[in-house]
């Protein structure tokens, strides 16, 4: 059996771990402890997460989805990426534009909360979003 040089493994090693810590980078939520978890028995075996993420936070995912979307979508009289956050809200709608800013924070705040309830997941989480308004809190169950 062979194998490859000391320094391509390191190299090979190093851009595995970046990609895992992409996944598993609890820190992306910004204030880090900005968010509670409430943990609730269903069965012996199953457990329901309540998470609930400060406004604050879901505020900065918006201004970053809108960001996000004002590169990929051409608003007239503006430059791709260049319109600000307002036209991009009527442009797209609001409902959208929340919709982008969950999708990047569900990830980070469930590992977070995996790791302060100390549970083990075997199954990925079905996620039911309770509330996501901005000016509010972020709700959602796993």
């Amino acid at each position: 059996m062979r194998f490859a040089p000391k320094r391509i493994r390191k190299e090979y090693l190093g851009k595995q771990m970046q990609i895992i810590s992409k996944y598993i980078n609890k820190d992306e939520i910004q204030g880090g402890a900005d968010m509670t978890v409430k943990v609730e028995q269903i069965e012996k075996n199953k457990v329901m997460l309540e998470i609930v993420v400060v406004a604050d936070e879901f505020s900065l995912a918006i201004n970053r989805a809108a960001k996000k979307i004002a590169g990929e979508v051409n608003v007239p009289g503006f430059r791709k990426g260049k319109a600000p956050r307002h036209i991009i809200e009527r442009y797209v709608g609001k409902e959208y534009l929340e919709n982008e800013a969950v999708e990047p924070l569900i990830g980070p705040a469930y590992a977070k909360a995996v790791e302060e309830s100390e549970i083990w997941p075997v199954s990925r989480p079905e996620v039911e979003v309770i509330q996501a308004e901005e000016g509010k809190d972020f709700i959602f169950k796993a």
